[in-house]
């Protein structure tokens, strides 16, 4: 519980540009999971800090997978592939809109 409290000052001592390259580095970081098929633990860890900072900065981009979806879709390399797709679009989006990249990445 510390540890999320530590979380969340420190996000929210951020500017808004910065919250969001913060919620785009953990969507472009769980695609890049995904690909990787790195352990679940590792993935919903990162997953939770997305859904954390999604909500914290009213940028909701739809991450709430129950934990039985999760268990039971994650062998599905198809769901993986386009969930992680999805998941870059999302980040480079935010990445964008934050001023990150400019509109021809």
């Amino acid at each position: 519980m510390t540890r999320l409290i530590e979380i969340r000052n420190r996000f929210f001592k951020e500017n808004p540009k910065m919250q969001q390259g913060q919620l785009a580095s953990d969507l472009a970081r769980i695609a890049s999971l995904l690909g990787m098929k790195v352990e679940d633990e590792t993935t919903r860890g990162v997953m939770e800090e997305a859904r954390l900072f999604s909500e914290w900065t009213g940028a909701n981009p739809g991450i709430s997978p129950e934990t039985q979806e999760w268990d039971s879709k994650n062998q599905d390399t198809v769901w993986r592939k386009e969930l992680s797709d999805c998941l870059r679009a999302w980040s480079d989006d935010l990445l964008k809109e934050a001023g990150f990249l400019d509109g021809n990445e």
